[in-house]
């Protein structure tokens, strides 16, 4: 197999078994297993056997730090969404990581470790600023209180503009 079939079989397969695992045993399953380098792995590899060893050690690197700006990123938009409207929501997301980029990749520069231990605390902090489901159900119940329809609440909607046929389609990407 060519390395060109290789990179457009072997990446959405790997994005298909997570998505098949996920349905068939949990979210949670799916969690753990969407957690692993399914993507970047397969990469590091494909950029080792085309540029070299040390191109793909230095872009395996560069992955690790570039974890930093995407880290700011979710949090800005975890932080902004709940106060502002979507597009400012994005907007805000989209400056942090722009400018999370440039810090840490432009300027700092940290190496492997350092952008670990940046990277680990920032994903560790931004999973407390998260909203749990038994907060946001506990916020609904205090609005509806507020408002007199106490035990009403909304059906949430049940679509995703992030199906796994669309996850299949981008993995590539």
């Amino acid at each position: 197999m060519s390395l060109i079939a290789a990179k457009i079989a072997i990446t959405p397969a790997l994005m298909w078994a997570v998505s098949a695992a996920a349905r068939r045993w949990g979210s949670l399953v799916g969690g753990l297993l969407s957690g692993l380098p399914l993507t970047s792995a397969p990469i590091s590899i494909y950029l080792a056997l085309e540029q070299g060893k040390t191109f793909a050690a230095d872009a395996a690197v560069g992955s690790a730090e570039g974890l930093g700006a995407v880290t700011l990123c979710y949090l800005a938009y975890v932080v902004c969404a709940p106060r502002m409207g979507p597009v400012a929501a994005l907007c805000a997301a989209l400056s942090a990581f722009v400018l999370g980029g440039l810090v840490l990749h432009g300027l700092i520069r940290p190496g492997l470790w350092f952008a670990a231990a940046i990277d680990l605390p920032a994903m560790a902090w931004m999973r407390g600023a998260l909203p749990t489901a038994r907060r946001t159900r506990a916020r609904r119940r205090a609005r509806s209180a507020a408002v007199g329809h106490a035990g009403a609440s909304r059906p949430r909607p049940r679509w995703s503009c992030w199906s796994p046929t669309s996850r299949r389609i981008s993995a590539p990407a």
